[in-house]
C-alpha cells in the first residue's frame, strides 16, 4: 500500500515527515500546472497511474483534501481508500461561493504584492487558524508568489462544486477527520453520506484545523 499525501495551501511536502510512515509519499500539488480543480484531479491521477502501484490510499489535508476529492471522483478505480482531514465538500449556496471567491481574489493579490511577514501574520489570524495550537513557520524563499496566487484562485472554495452527492457515490472506504473545535468544519460532518459501509467520520477531541500536526497519533490511528 502507498499513501499519497497532499498538503494544504502553503503546505510543503516535508510537512508530513513527522509521521514517519515508510509507505507515505508526499506530493507537491504545485507540480501539476492546472487551471481548474477538475484538471488537477485528472493530472494527478495520470501521475498515480504512471507509478503502477496496486493499492493507493489518498491522504488530503484542507485544500489537499479538496484537491483529493476531485481525484477520487475523476477515477475512483485508482484508489482503494481515502483519508480526508479538515476537508470541505463544497459551498452549497451560490451567493456564498461568490463571496468566498471575491475574498480569495483579495488574498491572491496580497500574495503577489505584500510584505511576507505581514501576510503570514494575517493568514494565521483567520478564524480557521486563530485559535490553532500548532503553527507553521513559512519562509518566503520556499515559495513562488505567482504560483501561490494562481493556486489561491483555481483551487478556491469559490469555484469548487458542491461535491456532497459525488462523495456519497464513491465506492471506496473514506475516513473523514475533523477537529472538535474546528466549528465550521465539524458542522459539515452531518451533511455527509457515504456509499461504502466502512466509511466513517472521526471527530478528534480538543483539535482545531491542523490535526495531522497537533494530534498526529490520533490521525495515525485512522490509517488502514
Amino acid at each position: 500500500m502507498t499513501i499519497w499525501a497532499l498538503s494544504g495551501f502553503l503546505g510543503l511536502p516535508s510537512d508530513w515527515d513527522h509521521l514517519q510512515i515508510d509507505s507515505l509519499v508526499s506530493v507537491d500539488h504545485n507540480r501539476f500546472q492546472c487551471h481548474s480543480l477538475e484538471e488537477w484531479g485528472s493530472q494527478f491521477n495520470h501521475y498515480i497511474r504512471q507509478q503502477k502501484n496496486e493499492n493507493n490510499t489518498l491522504l488530503g489535508y484542507s485544500m489537499g483534501g479538496r484537491l483529493g476529492l476531485y481525484a477520487l471522483i475523476n477515477d475512483h478505480s485508482l484508489w482503494t481508500s481515502a483519508i480526508i482531514v479538515s476537508g470541505h465538500p463544497g459551498i452549497g449556496e451560490e451567493v456564498e461561493r461568490k463571496r468566498r471567491f471575491a475574498n480569495d481574489q483579495i488574498w491572491a493579490q496580497r500574495f503577489l504584492t505584500e510584505d511576507w511577514q505581514t501576510l503570514m501574520h494575517d493568514w494565521s489570524q483567520q478564524p480557521v487558524f486563530k485559535n490553532e495550537t500548532f503553527h507553521f513557520n513559512r519562509d518566503e524563499k520556499d515559495f513562488q508568489r505567482e504560483q501561490l496566487a494562481h493556486t489561491m484562485l483555481f483551487a478556491s472554495q469559490g469555484v469548487q462544486s458542491d461535491l456532497r452527492e459525488q462523495i456519497s457515490q464513491l465506492p471506496m472506504p473514506i475516513t473523514w477527520i475533523v477537529g472538535e473545535k474546528d466549528l465550521r468544519y465539524v458542522k459539515l460532518k452531518d451533511e455527509l453520506s457515504f456509499k461504502n459501509p466502512s466509511s466513517k467520520v472521526v471527530v478528534i477531541p480538543n483539535a482545531y484545523h491542523r490535526i495531522p500536526w497537533s494530534h498526529p497519533q490520533q490521525v495515525l490511528f485512522q490509517f488502514p
